[in-house]
């Protein structure tokens, strides 16, 4: 029940913004009654003409508190910036406080606290407090990630222009100085961050370190645009403006963030292959950063050198670089944290090859040797709770103990030769307050951006963790803003076995740790298959009736392995009744579907073949397609030979074109592949 006290002078006006809400506005307003305060207050909401039942649930609400909201309903939808400022002018309190419908605050003591605050000191204008970000991309379940939290407790409008990291949640504003919006305003994709601008330059900003809100970033919300080219282009303009606004007077710090929407541009360019675009948008970056004394940064000329060499020939200049690295300055830079056997609570190793009887006589030579050499591959499996506090670095997900030593178990493969160690910031941070957890389980890994690895490295460790130990469904997991935003991972986070667990979403900050869970279970553990079979959505499950597909996986050339002439084998497919798929262009959804129904499956190597274990025990027959290389994975030879299919593999023929990543195959020999496929 809320306790706040009415009167005819307001002092505060809770303004809301609201437009298709309707999953989150009831916790918007109950956060807002569940206030404790011992001034007036008023709720004024602006309801943008929502097309879902946003609108209902607000008269529902006015109903029952008549006295506390007033609603204004648009007859038609006017935008966010045309809602906001409508919805500011109807308030009447001394101070603002502000709230998007698809936000809520955490604490029942945060309007008395920003108030009480800013009473205190009539010459700002304005207060914030620290923030948590909860990702809700497809599926309901939370995650939290601590995003605005700073050690100045007074911000001034340089502070502000350099570092956007106000929610806008957390404001309280003076009234008095609150700007009337300009009108490139009303052009900008943003408007909360030009009015804390304007408003930072009318007074000076205090900063709460109490955690007091939460800000969802959701399918349907204004950021979570997924960094594209029309949201970027839109907030460069915005800053463009802002600087003009503000008199030129805190141009480096605008023209430095214009010079990153650039730099985001062209990485966004370099991941859909549009190099050409990609160089003009670091040209565009790096005109700015020069013309203020500034260099690319790293990122930039990573950008660069992928839009000019062929990523095959970079990653492996990339390696022999790191190779020399491990050997040489990363040995004095970041050593080695010692690890007692005894500290492990499980460490053993497996022989793969021998835990399954792998049958390959009727294997190509190559093939053969080498999976027969197989049998002597080990694969180690260990289990730590490391009990004293650690920082895990975000961009590998590495952890550092007190003195600054690495970690080796925090990654389940942290010594192969193509991982970076992290970068030497993560050594300064001893006494930086960070993110922190008095205990923490760590599912970072290595293969985060890859469905094969998650089933494998990530998902694998939670039951490997839970048939071990009975890991409680409390203790926090860790997991990389890259991993949650994959479609694999939200597709199975809407499982009730993962949805109600308590997500950390690692972005970009380092997280400390105070007693850390880390594990590596053996790929390939059939129980573990047996668990993701389980997690299959009913509608995705095989359909009786159509069990026979035959289909060819094929690649486009964006990927780094495909067929150069695919045309020709897709040719020869179809005419032994093969669909031609490529997975790129299906949900996961689809692929489980089509491969539960799949007889026969034909496909290159590393595109999308894990899914084979969807066809849940029926007869599947798989042929392999490796690009020619000295080594070929043996992932797929032992998940068919453990779920009873048949298998063979084909070496392809190298490319005509070096580093491009494709290859050929022999039309004649991939035919007698074929045939000995289908034979019963």
């Amino acid at each position: 029940m809320f306790q706040i006290i009415h009167s005819s002078e307001i002092m505060l006006s809770v303004m809301v913004i609201a437009y298709n809400h309707e999953r989150y506005i009831r916790a918007a307003l109950d956060s807002i009654i569940a206030q404790k305060a011992t001034f007036s207050t008023e709720v004024v909401i602006g309801e943008d003409c929502s097309t879902d039942g946003t609108r209902a649930i607000l008269l529902e609400y006015r109903a029952r508190y008549p006295r506390l909201i007033r609603l204004l309903l648009h007859e038609h939808n006017l935008g966010v910036s045309h809602n906001w400022e409508a919805t500011t002018q109807a308030c009447r309190g001394k101070y603002i406080a502000l709230l998007e419908g698809d936000d809520y605050w955490t604490s029942p003591h945060k309007l008395q606290r920003q108030v009480d605050f800013l009473e205190a000191r009539p010459d700002f204008s304005m207060c914030f407090h620290r923030t948590r970000v909860e990702y809700e991309m497809v599926s309901r379940a939370r995650t939290r990630l601590l995003v605005t939290s700073h050690t100045k407790t007074e911000l001034t409008l340089d502070d502000v222009t350099r570092e956007w990291s106000i929610a806008t949640a957390s404001v309280v504003l003076r009234r008095s100085l609150m700007p009337k919006l300009p009108g490139w305003v009303h052009e900008s994709v943003v408007v909360d961050l030009p009015v804390f601008a304007l408003l930072a330059s009318r007074g000076r900003v205090g900063y709460l370190p109490e955690e007091m809100a939460v800000y969802r970033i959701n399918a349907g919300g204004v950021t979570n645009t997924n960094k594209q080219e029309g949201f970027l282009l839109g907030l460069a303009h915005m800053h463009k403006c802002l600087d003009q606004e503000l008199g030129f007077s805190f141009h480096r710090n605008l023209t430095l963030k214009i010079a990153n929407n650039y730099a985001s541009l062209a990485g966004l360019m370099n991941n859909e292959g549009r190099y050409n675009a990609t160089r003009r948008y670091l040209w565009q970056a790096w005109r700015l950063r020069i013309g203020l004394g500034a260099g690319p940064t790293k990122e930039e000329i990573k950008f660069l050198a992928i839009s000019l060499f062929p990523l095959v020939l970079l990653r492996k200049v990339q390696l022999e670089i790191n190779k020399l690295r491990i050997k040489t300055l990363d040995k004095w830079r970041f050593p080695e944290q010692a690890i007692q056997p005894g500290d492990f609570i499980i460490q053993r190793t497996e022989y793969p090859f021998r835990a399954y009887a792998v049958a390959t006589e009727h294997l190509a030579p190559r093939l053969r040797r080498q999976f027969e050499d197989n049998q002597n591959w080990t694969q180690d499996e260990y289990l730590l709770i490391y009990e004293q506090p650690c920082i895990i670095e975000p961009r590998y997900g590495w952890a550092l103990s007190s003195e600054n030593k690495l970690i080796y178990p925090s990654l389940g493969f942290s010594r192969v030769p193509y991982l970076p160690k992290p970068a030497g910031k993560a050594k300064d941070l001893r006494e930086v307050p960070l993110e922190e957890y008095p205990v923490l389980v760590s599912l970072r890994d290595t293969g985060e951006d890859n469905y094969y690895h998650f089933y494998n490295d990530v998902l694998a460790k939670l039951f490997f963790l839970e048939e071990k130990l009975g890991l409680s469904p409390a203790v926090p997991l860790l997991i990389s803003r890259r991993l949650y935003e994959r479609p694999y991972f939200q597709y199975f986070l809407a499982h009730p076995y993962l949805q109600g667990r308590q997500w950390v979403v690692q972005d970009e900050q380092y997280i400390r740790s105070h007693r850390t869970y880390f594990c590596k279970p053996l790929t390939h553990t059939p129980q573990y298959y047996r668990r993701i079979l389980g997690m299959v959505r009913p509608e995705d499950r095989t359909v009786a009736d159509a069990r026979e597909r035959r289909l060819f996986i094929t690649r486009g050339p964006k990927r780094l392995r495909y067929v150069e002439n695919n045309a020709e084998i897709a040719n020869i497919c179809q005419q032994m009744d093969f669909e031609v798929l490529d997975f790129d262009e299906l949900t996961l959804s689809e692929q489980i579907r089509v491969m539960g129904q799949a007889r026969y499956v034909v496909g290159i190597h590393g595109a999308g073949l894990v899914n084979i274990l969807f066809r849940n025990g029926c007869p599947m027959g798989l042929l392999e397609i490796y690009p020619p290389a000295a080594y070929f994975p043996f992932h797929y030879i032992i998940l068919a030979n453990q779920l009873g299919y048949k298998y063979d593999g084909l070496i392809g023929l190298v490319g005509s074109q070096p580093f491009s990543g494709g290859f050929r195959v022999d039309p004649a020999e991939f035919r007698q592949h074929l045939a000995a496929l289908l034979q019963p």
